[in-house]
C-alpha cells in the first residue's frame, strides 16, 4: 500500500469516503499492481477491474494501452462505482457486495430476501466470491488497528 499511500488517501479525501475502503485493493490484490491474465472473468490492477467495469468508468483498455493499471486513474474509477454504489443501495456494506458481485446482485438479494441488511444477505448466498465484505471489513479493522497484530 506505500508506494500509493498519496494516491490513495487523496482520492479518499476528495470523494469523501471512508478511510476504511482501501481495505478493497488490499482482498482484491493485495495491492499489487496485476495485469490481466488470461482468464477475462478476473480484473487487473490493484482494484482488480473487470474489462467492462473498466471502460464503463472510462479507463482505456486495449491491445496497447491499460489503464487499469495507473493506480490514479483506477482507484479515481474505483472510488466513482464505489461512490455510485453508496448511493443506489444507501449502505457501505451494500456497496461492497455489489462491488464484488454487481449491482444486480445485490437487487436480486434485496427483492428475494426482502432485507437490506448485508448481513443476512450474505448469510443467504448472495455472494460472488465467499466472505468477500467480512474479508473487507476484516482487513479494515486490522489497517485501523495494526499495532494489535504487530
Amino acid at each position: 500500500m506505500q508506494p500509493h499511500a498519496d494516491v490513495l488517501t487523496q482520492a479518499v479525501a476528495r470523494y469523501a469516503v471512508p478511510q476504511e475502503l482501501l481495505a478493497v485493493p488490499l482482498i482484491e490484490s493485495g495491492y499489487r499492481n496485476l495485469p490481466q491474465s488470461a482468464d477475462p472473468r478476473h480484473g487487473a490492477g490493484i482494484w482488480m477491474f473487470i474489462t467492462p467495469t473498466a471502460r464503463a468508468f472510462d479507463l482505456r483498455v486495449d491491445e496497447g494501452n491499460d489503464e487499469r493499471l495507473s493506480v490514479a486513474a483506477e482507484t479515481d474509477a474505483a472510488m466513482r462505482l464505489l461512490t455510485g454504489l453508496h448511493r443506489q443501495f444507501g449502505d457501505w456494506g451494500l456497496a461492497l457486495l455489489a462491488y464484488n458481485g454487481g449491482a444486480a446482485l445485490v437487487e436480486r438479494a434485496i427483492s428475494e430476501t426482502g432485507s437490506r441488511d448485508v448481513w443476512e444477505i450474505v448469510a443467504r448466498g448472495y455472494e460472488n466470491d465467499p466472505d468477500y465484505v467480512e474479508n473487507v471489513m476484516a482487513a479494515a479493522l486490522i489497517m485501523k488497528n495494526s499495532s494489535l497484530v504487530e
